[in-house]
């Protein structure tokens, strides 16, 4: 089992699309008026809905982007700094672990972040 899928309300539509595009590479699988359905490369999905007066969310809530590498994290961040894309948490960096936490336009706290793959099964 896994989790496959993440719905989002956003002010703009197309400013949340060209985000999670530019930054993390998700495409479009199919759109309609009001919503477009993105995926990355292991098909997760993020639904985006434009609402023009989107229900404030909880500080509490984020979700993450585990990237390919310690190189990529550190690619994306200093990117994203140099953009002026809101970083939350600062880069924390060790030999297990390495993220850093940014919002979206809409206010969405989103991780990124590398560990090492988890060996084994269930």
């Amino acid at each position: 089992m896994s989790l496959q899928h993440l719905h989002l309300y956003v002010e703009d539509r197309l400013i949340a699309e060209t985000f999670y595009s530019s930054w993390f590479g998700l495409r479009v699988q199919r759109h309609s008026d009001d919503t477009v359905v993105m995926a990355d490369e292991r098909d997760f999905l993020l639904a985006l809905t434009e609402d023009p007066s989107p229900a404030p969310v909880t500080s509490r809530f984020h979700f993450a982007f585990r990237l390919n590498s310690v190189a990529e994290v550190l690619s994306l961040h200093a990117r994203m700094t140099q953009a002026d894309v809101s970083i939350i948490k600062p880069l924390r960096q060790d030999e297990a672990y390495v993220a850093y936490r940014c919002a979206d336009l809409d206010g969405y706290l989103i991780d990124v972040y590398w560990e090492p793959a988890r060996g084994g099964g269930a």
